[in-house]
């Protein structure tokens, strides 16, 4: 295993605590120079952490057809609402999908909202 990968398993949260500890061990016996410890942290912090715009550098975001249906019909989603929170409980790395998804979803129904409230004065409640 390379210094880089048990790096990666020390930084990394969903690993058990004995796994990790047992790398960070592995990780000290080498006697990695600070030079080489540098170029393997700037390395994962590239490919793991967060940017500056808050996106996990692996995640993607909604399709653009996905956030168009949620924007026009979001009431067609609260079927899939359900399905979608159970999924997501199984997959917790996916946090950029989950909170656009919220986001266009709420911002139809915003949108709708408005709309419904702006026919009801001006065509249903006429004198």
């Amino acid at each position: 295993m390379t210094a880089a990968q048990l790096y990666s398993i020390i930084q990394s949260d969903t690993i058990n605590k004995d796994i990790r500890d047992l790398a960070n061990a592995e990780f000290e016996n080498r006697k990695i120079t600070i030079d080489e410890v540098k170029q393997i942290v700037m390395t994962h912090e590239a490919q793991y952490l967060k940017d500056n715009n808050g996106d996990i550098g692996n995640e993607t975001s909604l399709k653009t057809i996905h956030k168009v249906l949620l924007l026009a019909v979001p009431f067609l989603m609260n079927f899939v609402l359900l399905g979608y929170f159970l999924s997501q409980l199984q997959q917790p790395r996916k946090n950029k999908q989950r909170k656009e998804f919220m986001q266009y979803y709420l911002g139809g129904l915003l949108i709708w909202m408005v709309i419904l409230i702006l026919w009801a004065k001006y065509f249903l409640f006429q004198k």
